[in-house]
């Protein structure tokens, strides 16, 4: 029998402790409605996965590690290959664990990635309703053409790019796995052409997938009136200093 709704996160080791915070958000707003949890990282401690067992409760809870290495060998590649790439030292390997989403749809339904930096203000469980309106992904359509996002990219160049920090993966996709190996083909074919949200736009033009676009309602401000005017289910505090625990406000009283 497969899980209904899990939920994929990621985070490297030094920043376990945003996963935890997520993890009690979660379950506080809709935990009720999760089957399984997928952990991604690159060697939390076993004091922190076992804090996040019991975070959890009963669910099923999944510590799958992905670490640097691991993405070096699916890719092929060893360490001198990208140790000048901007991408990687501003976001990461970590930033390609979201599609880690695709090996588990074969025992998940549904799966909703989220980005380590949101708040979930309600439930969005009613994204896994998307399955049954047959869409293979759901996630926000930005403004942001493919061509800028990846330059050195010929095709639907003039298409916009689908953004990734939500993203939900049903299993109506036909060949998951097949998608999972676009991706790390195009990587290790394009080492200077990284960046995981137009690479997975490129995958999702090239097989013509269904997506629905989440627009703001899931991509929140954290600017309290422009939240309200978007009726938004989850606060995004996207930006190197702007998380909801490096931001300028984090120290005022």
């Amino acid at each position: 029998m497969k899980h209904k709704l899990g939920i994929l996160l990621a985070a490297t080791k030094n920043s376990s402790f945003t996963i935890g915070t997520l993890l009690i958000n979660i379950m506080d707003v809709m935990g009720e409605k999760v089957d399984v949890f997928y952990i991604l990282h690159d060697g939390f401690s076993l004091n922190d996965q076992n804090i996040m067992q019991k975070i959890v409760k009963n669910k099923t809870i999944k510590f799958i590690p992905f670490t640097q290495e691991d993405f070096l060998a699916t890719l092929s590649k060893n360490q001198n290959d990208i140790d000048n790439l901007f991408f990687l030292k501003r976001w990461t390997h970590m930033a390609f664990a979201r599609f880690e989403a695709f090996k588990f749809l074969d025992e998940c339904e549904s799966i909703i990635y989220l980005d380590f930096d949101v708040l979930l203000l309600k439930s969005i469980d009613e994204l896994s309703k998307l399955r049954a309106r047959k869409y293979h992904f759901g996630a926000r359509l930005g403004k942001t053409l493919l061509q800028t996002a990846l330059p050195l990219e010929k095709n639907h160049s003039n298409k916009r790019v689908y953004q990734t920090g939500i993203l939900v993966f049903n299993d109506l996709i036909p060949n998951p796995l097949q998608c999972y190996q676009f991706i790390y083909n195009y990587l290790s074919q394009n080492t200077k052409n990284w960046q995981d949200q137009g690479i997975f736009s490129l995958m999702v033009y090239e097989n013509h997938f269904k997506v629905k676009d989440l627009k703001d309602k899931y991509t929140g401000s954290t600017h309290y009136l422009t939240n309200l005017t978007q009726n938004a289910s989850i606060v995004h505090a996207c930006g190197t200093n702007s998380r909801f625990w490096n931001s300028k406000f984090c120290n005022q009283t």
